[in-house]
């Protein structure tokens, strides 16, 4: 098969894994509805994936014991859970998601997970189900197929992660530039949070890239590098310099981590929701 990079095409899955079956992939369906959005991914994963697709829902992939939800899990119960998905360190992972809106939302958090914990044979899938379905590839309805369980030993990089503390200490000596990565209307403040216990706005000192700004409009793909680094430009960021990334829920702030990876920058992310004062 040989390393087909971090952003595969569609093309590239049907070769690859719908006609070959290549045993060193596995195919993870990693979709995530916002509450609000009123949709029910296990739902939605029975009635239409890519066939062969196992679901990975990071809901569950979590760490339980925290009082905010979907924090990355503690290192052994990702090997755990990791592993009961037939995914072992030699496994070459893809994941897609099912957003027809954005082309890109959940599955930036699902390729960061597995390079938080040390897996770095991860790709995503470019434009996801919906571009899957649109080129006429074949789709199943089922459940979720028979597993035979693998074992899967986590790496933790701490690097690629950034907790509360860090983010307020930064604030005060501004080591890290700071990007956040929502809509431009929950930025400053004049739309709604999906998750209502929040408020829209932003920690001051901030730049606003939305993750949008690197999916091409019409079809929801992801923009070329030459086209990814315009954004962060025209946003006056230098992404040499230290950096982070937030959002609401660290689910959009993993898709852009995501594509500046494919510029050569590694930047790492703040790991729970915009809780911190935003009057900082």
């Amino acid at each position: 098969m040989g390393d087909p990079g971090p952003l595969v095409s569609c093309a590239w899955l049907q070769e690859n894994w719908i006609d070959k079956r290549d045993p060193n992939i596995v195919l993870l369906d990693g979709t995530f509805h916002q509450p609000m959005w009123q949709r029910d991914a296990d739902a939605e994963y029975q009635e239409c994936h890519i066939d062969g697709a196992l679901g990975f829902d990071f809901r569950v992939i979590r760490d339980t014991s925290h009082q905010m939800p979907l924090m990355l899990p503690p290192a052994a119960q990702f090997e755990k859970q990791v592993g009961e998905l037939g995914i072992s360190n030699d496994t070459h992972v893809v994941v897609y998601d099912n957003n027809a809106k954005f082309g890109f939302y959940s599955v930036g958090r699902d390729w960061w997970m597995f390079k938080v914990f040390g897996h770095d044979k991860v790709s995503v899938l470019d434009g996801g189900l919906p571009k899957w379905v649109a080129e006429g590839r074949p789709t199943v309805s089922s459940e979720q197929p028979q597993i035979t369980p693998a074992v899967f030993k986590a790496t933790y990089r701490p690097h690629l992660v950034r907790e509360m503390g860090q983010i307020m200490d930064n604030y005060h000596i501004k080591k890290e530039q700071v990007i956040d990565s929502r809509p431009k209307g929950r930025f400053d403040g004049t739309a709604p949070e999906p998750n209502k216990s929040l408020h829209s706005g932003h920690i001051l000192g901030t730049t606003n890239v939305p993750f949008t700004e690197l999916i091409h409009p019409d079809s929801k793909t992801l923009k070329s590098k030459e086209a990814i680094k315009e954004v962060f430009e025209v946003a006056g960021l230098d992404l040499s310099k230290p950096t982070v990334l937030t959002c609401g829920g660290a689910v959009v702030a993993p898709f852009v981590a995501f594509a500046a990876s494919l510029i050569g920058a590694e930047i790492p992310v703040y790991d729970v929701r915009l809780s911190v004062p935003l009057s900082l």
